[in-house]
């Protein structure tokens, strides 16, 4: 009988102090995430962590000389969201 209230009552502790905690390291993992994710905007820029240029590296060494030219004409131009577009681009942006 003794083993069986000393079980219930560990079982009230563990549980009252889980409820207890949680809420509180819950709230830690927020606020150390923010920090971090805070500083590695800070030290490796608005963008992230630079491995997506490495792995375009790769991509842009396994090209072949026809593939590498097109490349090269395509990026002179500035197609992209964040270049001025020129007059021989085919997706050129119409701006009102």
């Amino acid at each position: 009988m003794t083993a069986s209230v000393f079980k219930a009552i560990v079982a009230g502790i563990l549980i009252g102090a889980i409820a207890f905690f949680a809420f509180k390291v819950l709230i830690a993992f927020l606020v150390f995430g923010l920090i971090f994710m805070i500083l590695g905007r800070i030290i490796h820029g608005r963008r992230g962590f630079s491995g997506h240029r490495l792995a375009f590296a790769d991509h842009i060494r396994s090209m072949s000389d026809e593939e590498y030219a097109g490349f090269k004409s395509k990026m002179a131009t500035g197609c992209g969201p964040c270049h001025q577009h020129s007059g021989n681009c085919k997706n050129k942006q119409v701006k009102n």
